[in-house]
């Protein structure tokens, strides 16, 4: 006698290996993967929840397993699903956590006689390696919030955005176009995650419970080294302003949510739409916390006021480089430094923190232009800046010239987390650009005005520790300094 289906799918989240962390929502949805002592941030994979929000909507019976926060054993796992029996699962995947992932579904499928799905940016944009292996029936190729309950309302082979394997064919559907109207979008279903649970690290200053939201997709910059465009596409397709603070005001009351990582890769991109978002919330008085993600010139002393006034209590910006060499040959605009000074003081008079991203190792950087970048961060004395190594993402033009020019030092997907240094450039190998990426993170706080201004928060003692960073920081300098281009 058959077995009865308790539910139509369960949607899945693979557990990081023992002892590191898998945020796959980071990086355009392609992922990071690093070890857990480096950031406790565990960033909800929001694509899961707008997949439970339409999917509730249609009445589809399902459940979910994330395992970011929910610390389960691979066999407490395979149990849940053996208890549901489910005629789908849908396992969200990235580029850093895929081998990973691929080795445990190798697993499930020795129990579980269903269909396995696998969806996520690389996904997408790897169609063919994912379907060769042996464990998956089928791939989401598009963005899955209206694809995987399509599959139950029309059957596999009407649904759009999907490839399947048949007998011993490859069904390649018709892609899916991109979502234009995100309006028609349902509101995620966080009660089917364990959304307490999740930490937002200094991102949200660790305020909880908190959550995640896309007001906005794609970006039209498409920078060479950047993966948001090939998950989200070029064209910018904001939500309108009402469908928005209408979500803010569904998270406060339904959640109680306190704060939200806007994931937008360029929040105000249109800035009247952001003005009219603030304008919203500041009517609505919503008092919830958020930061978001948006570019120097995106921004407006009017906007950045407002902002702060609507909530906001931090902005990310990718800077990567100083170098205006390098950021032409990128094909972006180089940023003028003294709009990036001029909003480094208004943020400061609006109790607003920056959070100021740059790169090591992008085409045409040097070790001298490095510590350039270095010297000036310290100079502009943000709270927050981050560092991380140049990495090949998977069909990004970085990649394509890593691999024209014979750079790519390796290529294991478990690599590719912004930590850890996969490809040389012209100027610089892999020890180079390594000993500059300690150097950059440990070194970058210790401007005059960090210093002080944590002196004054912390008392007498912090002078000591402050001392000690610096003669750490001076020797990881001097080994920078000595060490070879590798050319």
């Amino acid at each position: 006698m058959k077995n009865r289906i308790n539910l139509d799918f369960m949607l899945i989240n693979f557990p990081a290996p023992q002892g590191k962390i898998s945020n796959k929502d980071m990086m355009g949805g392609f992922g990071q993967m690093y070890e857990g002592g480096k950031d406790t941030s565990k960033i909800p994979t929001i694509d899961m929840a707008y997949v439970a929000g339409e999917s509730q909507k249609e009445g589809l019976k399902f459940s979910v397993i994330d395992g970011l926060v929910e610390n389960l054993l691979f066999n407490q796992i395979l149990l849940r699903i053996l208890e549901n029996n489910p005629k789908y699962l849908f396992i969200r995947t990235s580029t850093s956590s895929f081998d990973w992932d691929i080795s445990l579904i190798d697993k499930i499928s020795l129990k579980f006689k269903g269909d396995i799905f696998l969806f996520g940016p690389h996904v997408e944009q790897n169609r063919e390696e994912v379907m060769g292996f042996k464990g998956i029936r089928g791939i989401v190729t598009s963005e899955p919030e209206k694809t995987i309950p399509e599959i139950f309302l029309k059957g596999l082979n009407k649904t759009k955005g999907i490839w399947y394997k048949k007998s011993l064919n490859l069904v390649r559907n018709l892609d899916r176009k991109l979502i234009v109207d995100l309006d028609k979008i349902s509101f995620p279903a966080w009660e089917y995650f364990p959304y307490t649970e999740y930490k937002s690290g200094p991102h949200i200053r660790d305020i909880q419970p908190f959550v995640t939201m896309l007001t906005s997709r794609g970006c039209p910059y498409s920078c060479i080294y950047c993966p948001y465009p090939l998950g989200q596409g070029k064209k910018f397709r904001g939500r309108s302003a009402k469908n928005v603070v209408d979500e803010f005001v569904m998270l406060k009351e339904r959640y109680g949510v306190k704060a939200v990582l806007l994931r937008d890769p360029v929040f105000s991109f249109d800035q009247k739409r952001a003005e009219e978002i603030c304008n919203g919330l500041i009517q609505k008085k919503i008092n919830v916390s958020w930061r978001c993600e948006t570019r120097i010139d995106c921004l407006s002393e009017k906007l950045v006021k407002l902002m702060a006034k609507a909530g906001c209590i931090g902005i990310n910006i990718g800077l990567e480089s100083f170098s205006i060499e390098v950021l032409r040959n990128l094909k972006t605009r180089p940023k003028k430094h003294m709009s990036l000074k001029k909003l480094v003081r208004l943020c400061r008079k609006v109790d607003l923190e920056l959070y100021l991203f740059f790169i090591i190792g992008l085409p045409r950087e040097s070790k001298k232009s490095m510590l350039k970048t270095i010297k000036m961060v310290r100079r502009l004395g943000v709270r927050f800046s981050q560092f991380t190594i140049s990495t090949p993402y998977p069909n990004t033009k970085l990649k394509s010239w890593a691999e024209e020019n014979n750079f790519i030092i390796d290529g294991s997907k478990n690599k590719i987390t912004g930590y850890e240094c996969m490809m040389r450039n012209e100027r610089m190998g892999p020890e180079t650009i390594t000993s500059l990426y300690k150097y950059a993170n440990f070194s970058s706080s210790l401007g005059a005005y960090n210093v002080l201004r944590r002196i004054k928060e912390r008392g007498l003692l912090q002078i000591v520790r402050e001392f000690v960073k610096i003669l750490i920081s001076f020797q990881l300098f001097l080994r920078v300094l000595f060490k070879s281009e590798e050319k």
